[in-house]
Order: structure tokens, then sequence, then C-alpha cells
């Protein structure tokens, strides 16, 4: 259903349902409610083929490694292949997480040695120097969307707007995405701090779940005012498309709110 966040920045996890019960917010809650979609719901509104060639990949190694039972129908072998690719996919999402949440709880605290956290400090501190970081800030854009900044810091002189991103392999030759860069940038708009004589910088953190490695790749002014306009664009698709803007947000685009129905 994708994220949901008040004026407020806070992420809505549950919301009262039609019955009294708490449900998980959907288009018609944000409605009522006056939220917010967040960045990721807008950004999949463009076909990644990155991601769908991940799927396809985890789908092909799930029926090389499952024999078909005999008798088993086509529907039953299909569906039991389709659930045993997602169940890679989910353990690897977990422990992505996890490491994540390591990261982003620890990263202010030279007393944490855990090698993961080392590794993304060191990372950091290679291209941004010494900061303090504000971490899982909830940030809203008066453009109609939020989303919450995994880490960012204001330091004198600079700003940086950090994205988390966790993978398996080497880091190498990892490389930055149209929606890498339509994340930072949307996340830096929501900030406050795409505009002045020197908007903040903004980059991928890359860290390997397989072993702790970090790999910190900035990115160029230019490629985030690409990943803006691409953002913006998508952002005015997604409001027409569900006829729906939150009635504090100010256009975006041609198209005007008018009262959270377009």
């Amino acid at each position: 259903m994708g994220h949901w966040y008040s004026k407020d920045g806070v992420l809505m996890h549950r919301v009262e349902g039609a019955k009294g019960q708490q449900v998980e917010p959907d288009l018609r809650h944000a409605r009522k409610l006056n939220l917010a979609p967040g960045v990721t719901s807008i950004i999949k509104m463009a076909a990644s083929e990155a991601l769908v060639q991940y799927r396809e990949r985890q789908v092909l190694m799930a029926a090389l490694t499952l024999p078909r039972d005999v008798g088993e129908s086509d529907e039953a072998y299909c569906a039991r292949v389709m659930r045993d690719s997602k169940v890679h996919a989910e353990k690897a999402a977990q422990h992505g997480t996890d490491i994540h949440s390591t990261i982003e709880h620890n990263i202010n605290d030279l007393r944490c040695q855990d090698a993961w956290v080392v590794a993304a400090r060191q990372a950091l501190e290679q291209a941004c120097g010494q900061q303090v970081w504000s971490c899982e800030r909830g940030v809203v854009s008066e453009w109609g969307f939020a989303t919450k900044s995994d880490l960012s810091t204001m330091g004198k002189g600079d700003a940086w707007v950090v994205d988390v991103k966790t993978k398996d392999g080497p880091l190498d030759e990892v490389k930055t995405y149209d929606d890498h860069a339509m994340q930072l940038a949307a996340t830096r708009q929501a900030l406050g701090w795409d505009v002045g004589s020197m908007p903040a910088q903004a980059g991928i953190l890359f860290v390997r779940r397989d072993q702790p490695e970090a790999r910190f790749v900035v990115l160029e002014q230019d490629q985030l005012g690409r990943g803006w306009r691409l953002f913006s664009a998508l952002l005015e698709f997604w409001q027409v498309k569900n006829r729906y803007a939150p009635e504090w947000a100010w256009p975006s685009s041609s198209t005007w709110n008018t009262g959270g129905k377009l």
C-alpha cells in the first residue's frame, strides 16, 4: 500500500478503520486524514528494469532448485516456485533492514565498534569529514509528499543528505541510478536544502550485507537536478492518476490542487 505521513512528518503505521479497528492506511484514509504519500510510492510510478530483472532471477533460481512433485499441476508448481522465490528476497531484505537500523542508531556513537557501523562511519568520514548525523528524520514537502531522511546533517558551510542501501557482493563497481537521484533530490527538497548558493550535497552509502564493507558514492549537482525533474513529473502523474493531493499542499505543477480532488 505504500507509506503515508501526516503533515507533521509522522509515519502513519496504523489508522482507525471504518469499524473502529486499527488498519494500515490506504488512499481512502489519506483523503480523510490529509496524509501525504511517501517518496517510494511516487518513484514506483516509473518502471524499474533492474528491479524487474532481480525478481525474474529470483524466480528462475527457485525453479532450478525446486524439483517438481509427481502429478503436480502447472498452477501448483508455479505457485510453489513463486512462494520460494520470495523467501530468499524477504530474508535478504530483513538482514539488510537490520544492518540499516544498526548503522542509523549508532553512527554517532564512537563507542560502538560494530563492524558494519565502523565501515559506514569510515566511508562517510572520507567524503564528508566528521559530522553529527540526524537519523531517520521524517520530513514533509509543501508539494504534498513526505519521506524519512536516512542520514542528514547541516554543518558549517555545508550540508549532506545520505540514503543507505544494502546489497550482497563487492562494492567496487556499484553505480547510481535514476531512482537514487530521485530519492535524494526529493529528500533534499523536503528538508529545504535544495536552494541557495550552496545546496546540500547528497550520496548513496552502499553497505554489503554479506560482510562489513561500505562505500559512499556522491551524486553530482546536475544528477540531483535531473533527479528532481524526474521526481516532480512522477509526483504530478501520481496526483492526477489518484485524483488526490493533501489539502495543505500547494500546486506542484500546472494542475492546481482543488481541495484534494484533481
